[in-house]
């Protein structure tokens, strides 16, 4: 992968003109061309030479003898880090998102994610993504269970930010109302302000060694701690939103194209790649950026995605993000993203009541 500190002012202002103008055309940029469309002080010889140094450095390739060149992903990637300019959003774009993040209609975080999919979507025109990265960080603060029978017990927990998280769990015991007022009465006592891994390890520990009429009690709670642990991971795979699939198919160029887009179209129906996606941006924090390839998933080989961060006062974290062909306007997609993304963190830092 090419060092991305390496390129000099003009091989920036190269790179940047292949690019922009290869999106507004869908075409390899030769140098003449450029030269024609850009004001730049230069001869197309000399940028003829920029371009393939460039080539030699991994940013740009050239399809065919006789072509210009296209950005390969490192290209993309350098612009749309580094060289892509986020413009002013309009009233129009800016009330969209607000909407989307303090509607009073949706109190829920995964209400207004989803509305953020849609908004995101058709204000960039591309996918519009949004999602959690997991639901197991979030410190909870009071539980509450009741039966649901057939030895299903129903847990409603309010975390830290506000958050209610609902599901529906077999533990394996019978579950009276008594029972589960105990247990929710054990549960608020001990583990209050602690993730449910944490309150899970703490009771295998405790369910070992527990005597006494406490010994049933710490094992039935570790129990239900396992099941609504096992219920988080399989309830995270679920909270991911896209909106504007069809969106995708306003961009195709040609059959080759249409392959392309086929495959992206089939990935971002699979919820497991979606998450292998959204765990891998997280290893970063604030904007990013994946080109094609990059992902090292399958399906997304050829898109961008264009994403932000967002985070609550108390482990509630997600990714809100553009996802579209690799010929995106970049610097748009960085300016939503980056807007939503704060928005929605000033909104969950702010807090929200319990009920």
């Amino acid at each position: 992968m090419p060092d991305l500190e390496t390129l000099t002012e003009r091989e920036a202002a190269v790179l940047a003109a292949v690019v922009e103008i290869g999106l507004k055309k869908g075409e390899p940029v030769g140098a003449q061309a450029l030269a024609r469309e850009k004001e730049f002080a230069l001869c197309p010889a000399s940028i003829r030479n920029i371009m393939a140094k460039l080539e030699r450095e991994g940013y740009l390739c050239q399809p065919h003898a006789s072509a210009g060149r296209e950005p390969t992903d490192e290209g993309y990637g350098y612009y749309a880090r580094r060289l892509a300019t986020a413009p002013k959003l309009s009233r129009e774009s800016v009330r969209m998102i607000n909407e989307a993040v303090e509607d009073p209609a949706l109190p829920e975080t995964a209400a207004r994610l989803d509305a953020l999919s849609h908004a995101i979507s058709r204000l960039s025109r591309q996918v519009g993504l949004a999602g959690f990265l997991s639901s197991e960080a979030a410190p909870i603060r009071e539980y509450s269970f009741m039966s649901l029978g057939s030895k299903t017990v129903g847990a409603v927990m309010a975390t830290m930010s506000g958050e209610l998280l609902r599901y529906a769990v077999k533990p394996g015991w019978d579950s009276s109302a008594k029972k589960l007022e105990k247990m929710a009465s054990y549960f608020n006592g001990k583990f209050s302000y602690m993730t449910v891994p944490q309150a899970r390890r703490l009771l295998f520990r405790e369910s070992g060694g527990a005597m006494g009429e406490h010994a049933p009690l710490a094992k039935d709670a570790y129990r239900l701690a396992l099941a609504l642990e096992q219920g988080m991971a399989a309830r995270d795979s679920q909270s991911v939103y896209v909106e504007g699939v069809g969106n995708l198919m306003s961009h195709v160029e040609g059959s080759e194209d249409m392959e392309t887009i086929k495959s992206m179209v089939a990935t971002l129906g699979e919820k497991k790649k979606l998450m292998l996606l959204l765990d891998q941006l997280s290893k970063s924090e604030g904007k990013m950026v994946v080109i094609g390839s990059q992902s090292q998933i399958d399906g997304f080989s050829g898109c961008s995605v264009v994403a932000h961060s967002f985070a609550g006062s108390h482990g509630v974290e997600g990714i809100i993000g553009v996802i579209g062909k690799k010929r995106m306007d970049y610097g748009l997609a960085l300016a939503l993203v980056s807007m939503a993304a704060r928005r929605l963190t000033a909104s969950l830092r702010g807090g929200m009541q319990w009920g």
